[in-house]
């Protein structure tokens, strides 16, 4: 169940991306971390940054400093595998429960065909295992 959890909120990963060391976090947390990044930065102008136009990120895992691509955090890699594998959890658990209708099934397992389909790169590779 780890393996799920955003390492910053303690929660099940939401809209999970993936900074350019390959750590993944939750979107939104990723932009709490980008608008910290911010205000620190603007209080000690003299820290040597990456660019001053830019805004940075410093990965709470490995302590790498990213540049944050243009529309933030939602612009990071999402990370497919995850969803899908997230998707596929939530889906058990609720067979598990049997409060799901054949209806609600579907659309659920939609969704994670949808979440898999998007995981296709530009090559055809499929990022899912």
């Amino acid at each position: 169940q780890d393996d799920f959890e955003c390492p910053i909120c303690l929660e099940n990963f939401v809209d999970p991306r993936s900074l350019p060391c390959l750590h993944t976090f939750c979107q939104q947390c990723i932009a709490d971390l980008v608008d910290a990044s911010q205000t620190t930065r603007a209080a000690h102008p003299s820290s040597p940054s990456p660019s001053s136009a830019s805004s940075i990120v410093t990965c709470p895992q490995c302590s790498k400093v990213h540049v944050v691509p243009p529309g933030g955090a939602a612009a990071f890699q999402k990370n497919f595998v995850v969803s899908s594998l997230m998707a596929k959890i939530q889906l058990l658990a609720q067979l598990e429960k049997g409060a799901e209708t054949p209806e609600t099934i579907r659309e659920i397992v939609d969704d994670i065909q949808a979440v898999s389909h998007n995981s296709e790169g530009s090559d055809g590779v499929t990022a899912s295992p």
